[in-house]
């Protein structure tokens, strides 16, 4: 039987940087790392994690738009330094965690079965787990959703990202093709209710519709199309277009966490990564800390 004071469960960034910080052990039964879209605020300080605070500027329609550090860079440094570190608990092999009361029951993908005592349990993620009371539902809970496409008529242009000031389809980010890299394809991030989500007017199809018409607010066009016979006296194009053309790829619902009510054993903590890196200080004494030191 394992035993700990304080055990951290969850496959998120958030989670990693808090057991890091408090060289506290961790479990996960499903990992959920960053999306490629996500970043730091730019001017965070990552001294405590050995890393550069970088930022870059992206070609928008609109405003400049500033981004700072890769979440999932971040998410690809840390997880082999806390896994290496020996603060993983079972690897990566977790496969669902009953709680009752200060023990856990640990099941395996390989079917075996482990017992851990605990003083104290933060939760960052309740994927796989059992044995919690109820959680306090909410209705007006937000998911993040990414509508990827394939761009098949249109990609090639210099606009990085869009911005339309909606829940439903709020940004756009456009990212080299893996087929044809000198064209672009597209995801689209939403943040709708589950309610929305059970609905036709939020889904993929109706998403395309919206972001076919937000390429063409921002000038992006298809491909020529002959030339425009109301050029030059009644147009400045010399040349006709397509419309441009987009197909769904797959729509991804990022997993969220339940809202629950903290007990005295278990806090659940709903901590964003940059909350935990600017409240937090790294223990320098923790084996995970040095070698962080030696691999950075």
């Amino acid at each position: 039987m394992y035993k700990a004071d304080q055990i951290v469960i969850g496959g998120t960034l958030s989670a990693f940087l808090f057991a890091y910080y408090r060289n506290y052990p961790l479990i996960f039964t499903n990992l959920n790392p960053p999306t490629p879209f996500d970043f730091f605020e730019v001017g965070v300080d990552f001294s405590d994690l050995y890393l550069d605070s970088t930022s870059f500027e992206l070609n928008t329609t609109k405003e400049k738009k500033i981004l700072g550090v890769s979440q999932l860079d971040l998410y690809d440094k840390i997880n082999p330094i806390m896994t290496l570190s020996g603060r993983v608990l079972f690897s990566h092999n977790t496969g669902n965690i009953h709680i009752d009361k200060n023990t856990m029951r640990i099941v395996t993908k390989n079917a075996k079965t482990f017992e851990v005592k605990f003083r104290k349990l933060y939760i960052f993620d309740d994927c796989n787990i059992s044995g919690l009371n109820p959680p306090a539902t909410s209705k007006t809970q937000l998911f993040k959703v990414l509508d990827w496409f394939e761009v098949n008529c249109g990609g090639k242009h210099n606009i990085e990202h869009i911005y339309t000031n909606d829940k439903f389809v709020n940004e756009i980010y456009f990212y080299p093709s893996s087929h044809t890299p000198s064209k672009k394809d597209l995801v689209a991030i939403s943040y709708l209710t589950q309610e929305q989500m059970d609905n036709y007017e939020y889904s993929d199809a109706y998403a395309r519709f919206k972001i076919i018409l937000e390429l063409k607010n921002a000038g992006i066009k298809g491909s020529k199309n002959g030339k425009n016979p109301n050029f030059p006296e009644k147009s400045n194009e010399p040349y006709k277009y397509l419309k441009p053309k987009i197909r769904a790829v797959k729509r991804q619902i990022l997993p969220t966490m339940d809202k629950y009510t903290n007990t005295k054993l278990i806090e659940f903590r709903y901590d964003t990564a940059q909350q935990i890196i600017q409240n937090n200080m790294a223990d320098y004494t923790s084996y995970a800390n040095k070698l962080n030191i030696l691999l950075s």
